[in-house]
């Protein structure tokens, strides 16, 4: 009674003739394929959170340079701020000639690499002003812009920041 059976079961064995290979090859190919796509999403998170990264070293830095611009013309005692905006304080950027009534300098730092997370950092913060008379009240307008950058291997991430202010 049992031998029978197992005779039977042996034969249909045989018919297969390699069918299971095949759906063991095809089983395998598909695994390798969600492998590989599975490695190239995480690949690209990666590249994606480097950016980021660097996107907010870069806006911090840009932050930086107009927060130090802002300050150097509002917060020096004793002076007129219109006459700060054409000033250089430190830097390696020299001020472009205005024109008219109309002010520009650029301040630029690029040693950021004694502050921790600001290594391979640097911004360029300018300040131009209109001043014109309005109702006999002398009016200045000041734009404040600044650009940080941060790189390294070969990735290089900026991000501008602006401010208009009045006094």
């Amino acid at each position: 009674m049992f031998p029978k059976a197992n005779q039977r079961s042996f034969s249909s064995l045989g018919r297969q003739g390699g069918s299971m290979l095949i759906i063991a090859v095809v089983v395998m190919t598909v695994i390798l394929l969600l492998g590989l796509a599975l490695t190239r999403v995480l690949a690209s998170s990666s590249n994606a959170i480097v950016y980021e990264v660097f996107g907010v070293r870069a806006f911090n830095a840009a932050n930086a340079g107009l927060e130090q611009n802002l300050a150097r013309v509002f917060n020096t005692p004793g002076s007129v701020p219109q006459n700060l905006c054409d000033t250089v304080t430190s830097g390696d950027a020299s001020p472009p000639v205005g024109s008219g009534n109309t002010i520009d300098s650029a301040v630029s730092f690029s040693n950021f690499s004694s502050i921790p997370g600001f290594e391979n950092c640097r911004f360029v913060s300018s300040c131009t002003v209109q001043s014109f008379t309005a109702n006999s009240v002398n009016q200045n307008y000041f734009r404040f812009t600044s650009t940080g950058e941060c790189s390294s291997d070969g990735i290089v991430v900026s991000r501008t920041v602006a401010v208009d202010a009045r006094n």
